[in-house]
């Protein structure tokens, strides 16, 4: 229903830390370029949990996805078309900056579904189509700096470079749709919060708005169904980081919860186009350090990570005692 910022999500019921609140399948997900090798570019498996450095099945045509399975690449196949193939191929060796290609990718990516008129069983949501639902679905935010501004100009022009002539979209629909899928995006994030990949929601996902202290965190670590045959990328949860009132607002973050009250101000007025007004940043200084102190009961303390907040493995009255599981690497240990 309404909400302060527009469209918003409410508890219906009580909801115990833990428990799931929401499962969708985005729209596009596009595996990190720094983690292409060990990710697979259809389930998001991880080869060194299987002991290795890389997936052996390469796309020979781009050279850009790899597979961990033979089944993997042929599920792919839907999606990653010859023209895909082609375009992702041409981007990866036409120099980009890094901090670009992985949005061309998206950009790629949404480009090619349009032109197969590929659909995605979302969940709840219901089967979404390809990029118009962007332009249906969600708001865009132009970008308040030059420097952002001029970041997307370069994607689109990368992007349509990339593409053979026929497949082509106008550059300002582009941009139209990027602007709406940049400040949608859900980055999934790996152990010490390694980039694995970007995935956009057009479902129900885009519907939580944000609070610098959230009561909502996207676990990117448990996938709660696989890919499916058809393509269709695997699907994530947003889970309750804490214990929700009924009729309380579902939020989260839209920024990295780590993050001082001027770093997150400067990140939400930049990509999302508002100031923050949420309680964590109308505290004072003693109060500030309360919510980090919060927050940082429920990082995780594995080595090799650190970074990933918490939900407890199984709902329950207490913490004390409950396992919690890492929502960036997927690692246990008990609550104190």
């Amino acid at each position: 229903r309404a909400g302060g910022g527009g469209l918003a999500c409410f508890a219906s019921r009580r909801i115990r830390a833990g428990e799931t609140i929401l499962v969708e399948r985005p729209l596009v997900l596009t595996v990190s370029h720094e983690a292409r090798g060990h990710y697979c570019a259809h389930c998001i498996a991880d080869s060194r949990k299987r002991g290795l450095r890389a997936w052996e099945h390469r796309c020979e045509g781009c050279g850009v996805v790899f597979y961990c399975s033979a089944d993997c690449a042929a599920a792919a196949a839907a999606r990653h078309t010859e023209l895909e193939c082609a375009a992702m191929a041409h981007a990866d060796r036409a120099g980009i900056d890094d901090e670009d290609i992985d949005f061309v990718m998206q950009a790629i990516r949404i480009v090619g579904d349009a032109a197969t008129r590929f659909t995605t069983d979302a969940g709840p949501a219901g089967v979404v189509g390809h990029g118009r639902s962007y332009a249906e679905r969600l708001v865009g935010v132009t970008p308040s700096s030059r420097e952002s501004r001029d970041a997307l100009g370069r994607i689109v022009a990368a992007t349509l470079k990339a593409l053979p002539e026929a497949a082509r979209w106008a550059p300002a629909v582009l941009l139209d749709v990027l602007e709406r899928s940049w400040c949608n995006l859900y980055g999934v994030s790996g152990a010490d919060g390694e980039d694995v990949a970007c995935a956009s929601f057009v479902g129900f996902f885009h519907l939580l708005n944000h609070a610098c202290c959230p009561n909502v965190v996207f676990d990117a670590a448990r996938r709660v169904a696989p890919a499916t045959p058809d393509g269709g990328a695997p699907c994530f949860a947003l889970r309750a980081l804490e214990d929700i009132a009924e009729g309380a607002e579902l939020c989260i973050s839209y920024t990295s919860s780590a993050d001082g009250p001027a770093q997150r101000r400067e990140h939400l007025r930049e990509h999302y186009g508002f100031s923050c007004a949420c309680a964590r940043c109308g505290a004072d200084e003693m109060e500030e350090l309360d919510f980090l102190d919060r927050l940082d009961a429920l990082r995780c303390t594995l080595d090799g990570c650190g970074s990933g907040l918490s939900v407890p493995v199984r709902t329950s009255t207490s913490l004390a005692g409950t396992p919690l599981v890492c929502v960036h690497c997927g690692g246990e240990w008990e609550a104190d």
